[in-house]
């Protein structure tokens, strides 16, 4: 079977979410992108870190993210050091970030951050208030009482 890559085909919905993540992130604010499935929350997202400015990093969530993971990739993408328990990674993470806050992190299917105790949904929030370091989390309805976000 030979494969066949489709051009993205946006719509006027998907640029005016566009245009809204990129107006929180300039402004340095939490953005939760809410819709059901199919509706072209990734696409979005995925055309936001292209056009954005900053170093965007993006991490797909699954039912099997733990703490550990998240810290893991955040940790990475800013280059420090993974040793300790989580809250010394955490600790580490804010203190790079405040010293340079010009990132961004987009988790899609964030949904699955907010499954357990939700404690990791927390530890992105006490990331974001200690650094201002701007958050895209997007995913279904199950997240729609969390920061400022933008309905597709």
């Amino acid at each position: 079977m030979k494969e066949s890559i489709l051009p993205r085909m946006h719509s006027d919905a998907q640029d005016m979410v566009l245009g809204g993540i990129i107006r929180h992130v300039d402004d340095r604010k939490m953005v939760i992108v809410l819709g059901e499935p199919g509706e072209g929350k990734s696409t979005t997202v995925l055309d936001f870190c292209m056009v954005n400015a900053a170093p965007t990093y993006y991490y797909r969530c699954s039912p099997n993210t733990t703490m550990n993971s998240l810290l893991i990739f955040i940790a990475n993408a800013i280059g420090v050091r993974i040793s300790g328990g989580n809250d010394e990674v955490q600790n580490r993470i804010q203190r790079k970030l405040q010293q340079n806050p010009d990132y961004c992190f987009v988790f899609d299917e964030a949904e699955y951050l907010a499954y357990g105790n939700g404690t990791k949904i927390d530890v992105l929030r006490q990331i974001y208030d200690e650094t201002d370091v701007p958050m895209i989390l997007c995913g279904t309805y199950i997240l729609k009482d969390m920061w400022y976000y933008v309905k597709i």
